[in-house]
């Protein structure tokens, strides 16, 4: 397993659609398109199956892998393609 640390980053600059799974607990920010999120301010508990993504409302979300479907469908679907 990796440890993650620092500043995570995807999607940028305009990407909103990418994610990023896994755990963030030791990671000061969370960077996807041009939305960011301090979580060193946060109480948000992640596992190594947690997801983060960019929500309808355009703002940083959290969710778990099993929820990937719903989440993101055409990532999924070409996952179960592969």
């Amino acid at each position: 397993m990796v440890k993650i640390e620092g500043v995570v980053q995807a999607g940028f600059p305009d990407r909103e659609e990418a994610i990023v799974v896994g755990d963030l607990s030791q990671a000061i920010q969370v960077r996807i398109a041009d939305n960011v999120d301090i979580l060193a301010d946060s109480d948000q508990t992640f596992t190594p199956r947690s997801v983060t993504y960019i929500n309808d409302l355009h703002m940083l979300d959290y969710g778990n892998l099993d929820e990937l479907k719903a989440i993101r469908p055409k990532l999924y679907n070409k996952i179960g393609e592969a």
